[in-house]
């Protein structure tokens, strides 16, 4: 059965270095479904992990903010949009993230702030006056701040609808309140999306990746006397790939933690430890790509 056999050649590439002889020796078309099939199941179970982190977590976070607002907004704010103009009554105005906030988890409290102030220029928003914000709302622009030291700046223009409207401390309440339902009420297909994203997003991110890992053995190949095709190098590192995402899926499924950053790491250690096995290949015939 095809499905046990992808579970064994799992298990093989990922503890016996003498399966890659037999992966050199075979048609690089095993290697793309073995890949494709394993990135695929790891991409839905990293969206999975994903979708249910997150959905709780930001209804949580919506409720507690549309609390907080309520206790901090003045009474008297208006917020007035004609476009690209926004107006803030009670300017300048700083709210801060709910203490319970699951984002001061991330971040430090103090870089959870928001700066509404339709009056400051967008060349002041730098130094000690703003460094303890995260977000800056002005009149044109909503800053953000990138946490090191830079700032990014959008056009509100393109975000808000150009149709001109007024809200109120009540209205702003009830916006933040909608969003939390309409989250609660669309949480499946939420859900569904956020999946699909992973999976396209991780099936094309590691495309990139074995081609660009490929490319450098390719190059190298001479220097580490490897006496194979740039076809059989990246079927080679189809099967890294997979045992590297492995790792990841497991990290991030059970203990939220990433790898990403030491996956260049994880394969060069990898090819180190199929090497001997691999470098023993004299050569392929070409009807065997």
């Amino acid at each position: 059965m095809w499905l046990r056999s992808y579970f064994k050649k799992l298990l093989l590439s990922l503890s016996d270095a003498r399966f890659y002889q037999a992966v050199v020796l075979s048609p690089a078309r095993n290697a793309w479904l073995f890949f494709t099939f394993w990135t695929l199941l790891f991409g839905l179970v990293q969206g999975l992990a994903m979708g249910i982190r997150f959905f709780p977590i930001a209804q949580q976070e919506v409720t507690y903010l549309a609390n907080h607002l309520q206790q901090t907004l003045p009474d008297d704010i208006v917020i007035n949009w004609e476009s690209p103009i926004l107006n803030i009554s009670s300017a300048p105005l700083t709210v801060t993230f709910p203490p319970k906030s699951k984002l001061n988890d991330t971040f430090t409290t103090k870089n959870m702030a928001t700066v509404l102030d339709s009056q400051i220029p967008l060349s002041s928003i730098s130094g000690t006056l703003t460094e303890s914000s995260a977000v800056i709302i002005s009149k044109e622009y909503i800053s953000l701040n990138t946490m090191t030291g830079e700032w990014n700046h959008l056009k509100l223009s393109d975000y808000i609808t150009p149709e001109v409207w007024t809200a109120n401390k009540s209205q702003i309440v009830q916006s933040v309140t909608e969003i939390g339902a309409q989250i609660q009420n669309n949480s499946v297909l939420l859900f569904i999306l956020v999946m699909g994203f992973q999976v396209v997003v991780l099936l094309l991110s590691n495309i990139w990746q074995a081609f660009l890992y490929s490319l450098m053995i390719y190059l190298i190949r001479n220097i580490v006397h490897l006496k194979i095709s740039y076809s059989k190098i990246l079927a080679i590192c189809l099967y890294l790939i997979v045992v590297i995402e492995l790792a990841q899926t497991v990290t991030v499924s059970l203990f939220n933690v990433s790898l990403q950053e030491f996956s260049s790491i994880l394969f060069w250690i990898y090819c180190l430890f199929i090497y001997k096995q691999v470098s023993q290949i004299k050569s392929v015939p070409e009807n065997k790509s």
